[in-house]
């Protein structure tokens, strides 16, 4: 006799109206078996896992996803992308889970071994430079917290988490990419050591999350964002402080990013072209253009 394990296979999908038919994006399906989960996949590309808890997901699948469209309780471990099943990471690893309606946890591990650390510190103060960051942060803006840091002598791990609301997968790997990147600035800030040159920046959302929001943050500057995107209206950055008078003071700043030595081939004229543009923009959001 053969006994046949109930299989529970559930879609979530986000459905747009297209008279007089339907179109289906964004189906996310998973299977069951006796409560555990033991597939998933996004758009009919399914999904790897080392464990069964955590599903290897290349960042491209989730454009576009609605937070709600995410089924509860699964994480999805963000990469660059998989080719011939090896993953390739921009980054430390991050774990996307939806908890509630609107609302998904970040979980995020760093670490490694002494064994092939090859940076111009040591591994175990470099990391906790990193762990006191952390600890810092969720005490005074409670953004974050510190889950576990395990150092064995040999490896080094640290796992660290926050919780937001947001309405799309795109916007929690905004926010991931930032956190991940000010915490690397930060260190950096602290330990005195150009570990990250400027000079090697790619772009200017690589210079503003590793080199620009850190000093914000060191300069005293709370409710530090990065908000780049379609409504931004100008404001790349917006942070604030509280004044003397116990007032809050709210501020925003545009970032340009781009080669102003000067040659023949600079981007200094577009780049002030851009920034006199951006003093009649509003920080109310208007756009003020002239």
């Amino acid at each position: 006799m053969i006994i046949r394990p109930r299989r529970l296979s559930i879609l979530f999908a986000a459905l747009t109206s297209s008279a007089p038919r339907l179109a289906m994006k964004n189906m996310i399906e998973y299977s069951e078996d006796s409560g555990e989960v033991i597939s998933v996949s996004i758009n009919g590309e399914n999904l790897d896992s080392d464990d069964g808890e955590s599903w290897h997901t290349p960042k491209a699948l989730l454009r576009g996803v609605k937070v709600n469209d995410l089924p509860d309780g699964i994480a999805f471990a963000l990469c660059d992308k998989i080719q011939e099943g090896v993953i390739f990471l921009d980054s430390i690893p991050v774990s996307i889970t939806k908890v509630s309606s609107g609302k998904l946890r970040l979980s995020f591990e760093d670490g490694g071994t002494r064994k092939y650390w090859d940076g111009k510190i040591g591994f175990s103060h470099y990391m906790e430079t990193k762990k006191a960051i952390v600890e810092e942060r969720e005490k005074e803006d409670g953004d974050i917290k510190l889950d576990s840091y395990d150092d064995d002598g040999a490896y080094i791990f640290m796992h660290f988490s926050t919780e937001i609301d947001c309405d799309t997968c795109d916007e929690a790997i905004q926010i991931s990419e930032q956190i991940t990147n000010e915490i690397e600035g930060a260190a950096e800030l602290r330990i005195g050591v150009e570990l990250f040159k400027v000079s090697e920046s790619e772009n200017e959302k690589d210079f503003t999350l590793r080199v620009v929001l850190p000093i914000l943050r060191k300069l005293g500057f709370s409710n530090v964002k990065y908000n780049h995107g379609k409504r931004e209206y100008g404001k790349d950055i917006v942070f604030s402080r509280i004044t003397e008078f116990d007032e809050v003071e709210h501020w925003a700043a545009q970032v340009k990013f781009g080669d102003i030595r000067g040659g023949a081939n600079s981007e200094i004229d577009e780049i002030f072209s851009v920034l006199r543009r951006f003093m009649w923009i509003s920080v109310n959001g208007l756009l003020a253009l002239r």
